[in-house]
């Protein structure tokens, strides 16, 4: 075998070995949340009314604004919207959300969205700040966008408390009431 083939055979090798662990071979655990618990996760989630979110100081806006990765005509667009005060109308307004993965951090994803603006947020163990608009109908859509396995565990910061939902599969979608 010449050392030409004997490279092309080599790298065929590592490259497939290196497919081959990707494909059946997750290095991140799956949450394992049991039967049990997904019934006291939904239960909790029915007797919830609402999540208490930050709202933005007006001082803050733009620093607000900077974390929400908007190009310019949108930004200005938002900070547009969000200047208008109509008497008797209920002003967009920007807000924080708080999110994490409650169980195991194994590559579960979420996308949020609200007056028109969705972000799809990586959930890590570690809680995740999250800037969004909300308008009059106060709430936020919440859809699965990819399972590390085992469910979506989905963990929300209610004022100074911690609530966990219920899982969520990929492209399951909860509306979120929220409050001020």
């Amino acid at each position: 075998m010449s050392r030409l083939n004997l490279l092309l055979v080599t790298g065929l090798l590592i490259a497939g070995t290196g497919y081959a662990m990707t494909a059946w071979w997750n290095p991140l655990p799956a949450d394992r949340v049991t039967e049990k618990e997904k019934a006291e996760l939904i239960t909790g989630f029915t007797h919830l009314r609402t999540i208490a979110v930050e709202q933005v100081k007006d001082h803050d806006v733009d620093a607000a604004l900077d974390t929400m990765r908007l190009d310019p005509s949108l930004r200005q667009a938002m900070k547009h919207t969000l200047d208008r005060k109509a008497p008797g109308s209920s002003p967009t307004v920007l807000a924080r959300i708080t999110v994490w993965d409650f169980a195991s951090q194994d590559g579960d994803v979420v996308r949020l969205s609200s007056a028109g603006y969705a972000i799809d947020v990586a959930l890590l163990n570690e809680p995740t700040i999250v800037t969004l608009p909300i308008d009059a109908s106060q709430t936020i859509q919440i859809t699965g966008a990819h399972d590390g396995g085992g469910g979506i565990t989905l963990g929300v910061r209610n004022g100074a408390g911690k609530v966990s939902l219920p899982l969520i599969t990929e492209g399951q979608a909860i509306s979120l009431p929220v409050n001020f």
